[in-house]
């Protein structure tokens, strides 16, 4: 079966699936250890696996102790067809299934292991799952530079913690776009340009430099007409494409000297 061009190009890693004597028992494990959450529930019917994830991956738990383990990857819809194609030409075996939202091919690796290949059904072509740094970069791109706070809704959880709100900031993403609100009305040509984005598992971590011209009212300064420059540090947790943690060093003190509201020493 070698050959310099491959038969499939996953577009990532989707699922393992695990027969389990208790498929609850063991998510509520790695819910409660791992800190997974759980999705698709019963979305395939009566015989839907216990499924929970992390990222853009899960982990699918049956009912059972022997048989139908396996490693899923994604293909697009296309990819799919032309999968089983290329494994006609090439004598590979293989079965179908449709599971309703996804169809997918089942073949077995020269170990024996199952693997499987799925497309999820829509109307148009599967997007690809977003990343850790894609929802960091569509925050900063749809919501700051664009000054739309609605925006924040897709990306960010309501109950996200953010463990440097300025002071009196309510809990969640309500303080949050309270805080970004505020920065919006006091600079409003405000931008972001990211400087370094690095991402290890569902944490990103993000370089930044902020301009924008100080025309409103700023912790209680009045508009200067002054251009001022942020920077900032920060590390988001990403899960299930939202944010849910975030942490950030500002260089708040500089944009108050910035616009003489504190001296400069």
């Amino acid at each position: 079966m070698a050959s310099s061009q491959p038969i499939v190009h996953p577009c990532r890693l989707d699922h393992v699936a695990l027969r389990r004597p208790d498929p609850e028992a063991t998510a509520d494990w790695y819910v409660d250890v791992l800190g997974l959450g759980r999705r698709f529930e019963g979305a395939f019917g009566a015989a839907s696996p216990v499924t929970i994830g992390v990222g853009e991956s899960s982990l699918s738990l049956f009912r059972g102790t022997v048989g139908f383990e396996h490693v899923a990857f994604e293909v697009t819809q296309a990819g799919l067809d032309a999968a089983a194609d290329a494994l006609d030409r090439r004598g590979v075996a293989y079965r179908r299934a449709d599971h309703g939202i996804a169809r997918s091919l089942y073949l077995t690796d020269p170990d024996g292991a199952s693997v499987e290949l799925t497309a999820y059904l829509t109307t148009e072509e599967p997007a690809m799952a977003l990343t850790p740094k894609d929802v960091v970069t569509r925050i900063v791109e749809d919501m700051f530079n664009r000054h739309n706070l609605d925006a924040a809704d897709a990306y960010v959880a309501s109950d996200c913690v953010d463990y440097s709100g300025f002071p009196g900031q309510p809990a969640g993403l309500a303080g949050m776009k309270a805080r970004w609100g505020m920065m919006f009305s006091a600079f409003p040509d405000f931008e972001i340009t990211i400087d370094d984005l690095v991402a290890e598992d569902d944490k990103v971590s993000m370089r930044a430099t902020g301009r924008g011209t100080h025309r409103g009212e700023f912790f209680g300064v009045p508009a200067t007409g002054k251009p001022v420059v942020f920077t900032e540090i920060n590390l988001s947790r990403i899960l299930h494409g939202q944010m849910v943690e975030h942490w950030a060093q500002r260089s708040t003190l500089e944009v108050l000297q910035q616009i003489d509201a504190v001296p400069t020493w």
